[in-house]
C-alpha cells in the first residue's frame, strides 16, 4: 500500500484491516467470528481442537490464527501448536495437504476449525479417503459461508460473512471521505453469524484409530 499513501486521494481497502497503516478499511470481525466457532465446539464438549491454517497466509488468515489461540486461552482450553496444521487454501490443495498429513501418520483431534470453507471441504474429502467420518469421528467448521458449503457432505457448519454489508459500508465511508465528512481513516469491522449444520455434533468417546487423537 505504500505507493498509494502519498497520492492524497480518497482510498479504502476492503477485506483487510491494515491495522498499522493510516488507511480506511472495512472487513469482517475475525476475532469475534473465531471466538464464536471455538465457543460452539467447547459447548459441544470438545477440549482438543485443531486449526487448519492457510499455508499462504494473508492478513485475514493471520488474524484468524491469532484469534483461535486467544479464544482457546479465553475459554480455558489447552492450546497446542502441534494441532495447528498448515494446509493449502484451495479445495483441491487442502485435499492434497490433508492427505499428506494422514499419509505421514499424523493423528488429528476430534474437532477442527478450518481457516475457510474451501479448506474444510477439501479436508473432509481427504478424511473420507482414510476412513475418518465427519462428524462421527471429527467435527469440522469452516469460514466464509460460501454457497457450496451447504452442498458439502455433510453440510458444513460455517461462519457466514455478509459481503453485502461490507460493500455497503465501504461505499458509505468512501463517499463520506470524498465529500469531506471523514477527515481521518475509518476502520470498520462487520459482524458475522455462525451457521450450525451437520458437520458438528456433541463430543463423544473417540473410537480407537491410529489417525485419531485419544481423549
Amino acid at each position: 500500500m505504500a505507493p498509494f499513501l502519498p497520492l492524497e486521494k480518497p482510498l479504502l481497502v476492503v477485506d483487510n484491516s491494515l491495522s498499522c497503516l493510516p488507511v480506511s478499511s472495512v472487513t469482517m470481525d475475525n476475532q469475534l467470528a473465531i471466538f464464536s466457532v471455538v465457543e460452539h465446539l467447547a459447548q459441544l464438549g470438545y477440549k482438543k481442537i485443531g486449526f487448519f491454517y492457510n499455508s499462504l497466509p494473508a492478513s485475514n488468515d493471520q488474524e484468524r490464527r491469532a484469534a483461535f489461540q486467544n479464544a482457546m486461552h479465553h475459554l480455558g482450553l489447552p492450546f497446542d501448536t502441534r494441532l495447528v496444521f498448515p494446509v493449502f487454501p484451495t479445495m483441491e490443495g487442502a485435499y492434497r495437504s490433508t492427505r499428506e498429513l494422514l499419509e505421514a501418520g499424523v493423528a488429528l483431534p476430534s474437532a477442527i476449525v478450518a481457516n475457510n470453507d474451501s479448506i474444510a471441504i477439501g479436508a473432509m474429502r481427504a478424511l473420507k479417503d482414510f476412513g475418518l467420518r465427519v462428524p462421527e469421528d471429527i467435527s469440522i467448521v469452516g469460514f466464509d459461508g460460501l454457497p457450496f458449503s451447504a452442498l458439502a457432505d455433510p453440510p458444513l457448519t460455517t461462519v457466514n460473512v455478509s459481503c453485502e454489508d461490507i460493500g455497503y459500508w465501504a461505499m458509505q465511508i468512501l463517499l463520506n471521505t470524498i465529500n469531506g465528512l471523514c477527515t481521518t481513516p475509518c476502520k470498520m469491522v462487520i459482524g458475522t453469524q455462525l451457521n450450525v449444520r451437520g458437520s458438528t455434533i456433541p463430543a463423544h468417546p473417540v473410537r480407537p484409530h491410529p489417525l485419531l487423537l485419544p481423549d
